[in-house]
């Protein structure tokens, strides 16, 4: 059986979808041309012609129904790996957080306070034909912040809070705020989080999906903490 990775990698589904585009059209002209040809009776030519275009028009329309919906599937399912999390506890509740952004290839280190930690985004999701096509959903890494497992603690003690992009440059996300008219292909702009518990030595993974942001643990330390959260 035929899977989404077996056939995209074949060639990318914008092509595939040209090509079958094109194959309906022919089909298409083919049976209007023995349409014309009937009505001019030359019912044996134009039956041929009419029969062969409407099973070529048929099979593109048919394979076309399936490439979006393989594609559909292939992208729904893309995650994208965008930052790893180390954490080395400094004392109760506090905690030197390492944050690798994986598509810079940089490091930076956040003293955090709290239970937990979690980390925001601002996301751009696609309609879906531009998804199709290949756009992903776009993010940018917005805070790190500390968060109590108690709701007292979280009204009572200090909060941390990081900024990750203190100069942003040109904010595409701020741009559709102000003007969606400009930008059609974009379906949706909010903000997305994720929060796990932190413990000393634990790490995690965090990924971008169609859909927002899911984070993993990577090794045994958090894996366990996550056990028993």
């Amino acid at each position: 059986m035929t899977t989404a990775s077996d056939f995209s990698s074949l060639l990318p589904a914008s092509i595939l979808l040209i090509i079958f585009m094109v194959l309906s059209a022919t089909g298409l002209w083919l049976a209007l041309r023995g349409f014309k040809h009937c009505c001019k009776f030359r019912v044996l030519k134009g039956c041929s012609l009419s029969c062969c275009g409407s099973l070529l028009c048929a099979i593109g329309v048919l394979l076309i129904a399936i490439i979006i919906n393989v594609a559909s599937y292939g992208r729904l399912t893309y995650e994208e790996p965008i930052a790893e999390l180390t954490f080395r506890q400094l004392a109760p509740q506090k905690y030197l957080a390492t944050v690798t952004f994986l598509k810079e290839n940089r490091q930076q280190e956040f003293e955090i306070n709290g239970d937990e930690w979690q980390l925001d985004a601002k996301v751009l999701k696609w309609h879906g034909y531009a998804n199709l096509m290949g756009f992903n959903a776009h993010y940018k890494l917005h805070r790190l912040a500390g968060r109590y497992a108690s709701v007292e603690q979280s009204n009572s003690k200090p909060a941390t809070t990081h900024e990750l992009n203190a100069d942003p440059g040109l904010d595409v996300w701020q741009l559709v705020r102000r003007y969606p008219q400009l930008l059609p292909l974009i379906d949706a702009y909010y903000g997305s989080a994720v929060f796990l518990p932190m413990r000393d030595q634990a790490q995690f993974k965090v990924f971008m999906t169609q859909n927002g942001l899911i984070a993993r643990p990577t090794n045994t330390r958090s894996k366990q903490q996550l056990r028993s959260w």
